[in-house]
């Protein structure tokens, strides 16, 4: 089957032209130029795309997919249903599931529900395993998992998470004051570790993190982090508590014990390590749903400062569109980690990523379903996350087109930067030799989705729905289009 998607308006990173693009054969076959010669096809194989825009598949690489024992919160199917249907061609599913990712045999059962159940294309993360790492991490290159997530307090009996806890319990009470400037934040943490650990103790403290970061990066996985100090759940729940009592919002309350100080310190903390380690044995790092302007300079600061490889950083829409003020009947709804923050890092968020192409960010939904009773118990004890996929690409497109914002921006973080970042072979772009993965959308007059229309099972919205000018009129996987697509699982390709 082919198609030629006929006068639609192409967004590219770099451009915004008006032309047509043939596909063929799964391919992209070639793009038109408004004054070109369009080729001959027949009626029902023409697609006209007058007044439409037209963008590469978006890639999500932050998804929590589910299945295995939480299937009643999510599974592959109703997960990559929710992503094909609103754009979104490939997702990169994250390995806390239950059981966790963690062995090559568990991964190897989740590939083989992918290969029978998705309907877009699926990569995965894997967790650190419990005994045999090398091993381990040869399998995960030989069957392409795209790299390791480190949750905060993961593998005990690998990493040592003391310093960072110490480091938490000596500057909890006086580092706030200077989140405002970052310099004066990293000298004075600079000075703490000079004058706390001398280097060979600190080393020392660290050898388990620098073996794994350096076998991590000699089979080119990537690492991940979510950054937070790992705090043991009873000290958390008193916390809460205390915060409740002075802030008397949960939501607000749930920022503050999961403060901006904490993840700020987790990134120094990883920059700490890297530090120690030879840069030909450092991987290609990424944070995770980085979630204040603070968090973005940080890093940005950090890695001019100490290393000459990148370091990537996602950004949620959550982080970007939603705070911990927004109205909520039910307060836990919008729980999630990191928590959302205030407006101001909204707006900080938004121009930061209207300000330039940066090519070190990209989007990440968090897709992170639950249960309707899970989510209604009490807010401390509820558990963090929501679904985004459903929402995510009209909300952001919606808004962008509201604002007045540049759509190239838009593909630039949400399909070509995770394309290049995770090198995930000839997806994100829109050029002859392509996978055939688009999205054809229109604007059009505000209207309000019904949450009826989702497809993930967690039919759970903190975003208002209304005043969404984005209708998806195709999307195409591989050439296919929705709902005919069939997804893969999608082996990273090791460059």
């Amino acid at each position: 089957m082919r198609y030629l998607l006929k006068n639609g308006n192409i967004i590219t990173p770099d451009q915004i032209f008006l032309g047509s693009i043939l596909i063929k054969n799964s391919k992209i076959s070639k793009i038109y130029d408004k004054a070109d010669n369009l080729p001959l096809v027949r009626e029902e194989e023409t697609i006209d795309c007058t007044d439409c825009f037209i963008i590469p598949g978006i890639i999500d690489p932050h998804v929590h997919l589910r299945d295995f024992d939480q299937h009643h919160k999510e599974s592959i199917d109703t997960c990559t249903k929710a992503a094909i249907e609103n754009g979104v061609t490939m997702v990169i599913g994250m390995p806390n599931t239950i059981p966790r990712l963690n062995s090559i045999n568990s991964i190897k059962d989740y590939i083989n529900k992918i290969k029978e159940t998705a309907v877009c294309d699926v990569g995965l993360y894997a967790v650190l395993p419990e005994t045999d790492l090398s091993d381990y991490l040869r399998n995960l290159q030989k069957i392409g998992v795209f790299g390791i997530k480190i949750y905060p307090g993961d593998s005990p009996n690998l990493l040592n998470w003391n310093p960072l806890l110490q480091m938490w319990e000596d500057l909890k009470e006086e580092m706030n004051e200077y989140l405002g400037n970052l310099d004066e934040f990293i000298e004075k943490l600079d000075e703490y570790i000079r004058l706390n650990y001398p280097s060979s103790q600190f080393r020392e403290n660290i050898a388990g993190w620098v073996d794994v970061i350096g076998m991590i990066s000699k089979y080119h996985l990537h690492l991940l982090f979510h950054a937070d100090i790992p705090l043991e759940s009873k000290i958390r729940e008193i916390r809460f508590k205390t915060f409740e009592g002075i802030h008397q919002s949960p939501l607000v309350s749930h920022s503050a014990n999961h403060s901006k100080l904490q993840e700020l310190l987790h990134i120094y903390f990883v920059f700490c390590l890297l530090r120690n380690c030879e840069s030909k044995f450092i991987p290609s790092i990424t944070f995770c749903h980085v979630s204040s302007i603070e968090a973005i300079h940080f890093i940005e600061k950090l890695n001019a400062k100490l290393l000459s490889c990148p370091i990537y950083f996602e950004i949620t829409p959550h982080h970007t569109y939603l705070h911990q003020n927004i109205e909520l009947d039910i307060p836990s709804y919008g729980k999630v980690l990191p928590p959302l923050r205030l407006q101001v890092d909204n707006r900080e968020i938004q121009q930061f990523l209207n300000s330039s192409n940066h090519c070190q960010v990209f989007y990440g939904s968090d897709h992170a379903p639950h249960s309707l009773e899970e989510k209604k118990l009490d807010f401390d004890h509820a558990p963090p996350g929501f679904p985004n996929l459903d929402i995510y690409p009209k909300f952001i497109l919606s808004r962008f087109l509201e604002n007045g914002r540049d759509l190239r921006k838009f593909v630039l973080y949400s399909s070509y930067n995770p394309s290049q970042i995770y090198q995930i072979k000839n997806k994100g772009v829109i050029n002859a030799g392509y996978d055939a993965d688009l999205v054809v959308f229109r604007e059009m007059q505000p209207y309000t989705i019904s949450i009826e229309s989702f497809h993930s099972k967690s039919r759970i919205c903190p975003y208002p729905l209304e005043k969404i000018t984005v209708q998806i009129e195709h999307v195409f996987l591989k050439g296919k289009k929705v709902p005919q697509t069939k997804g893969k699982y999608i082996a990273r390709t090791y460059k």
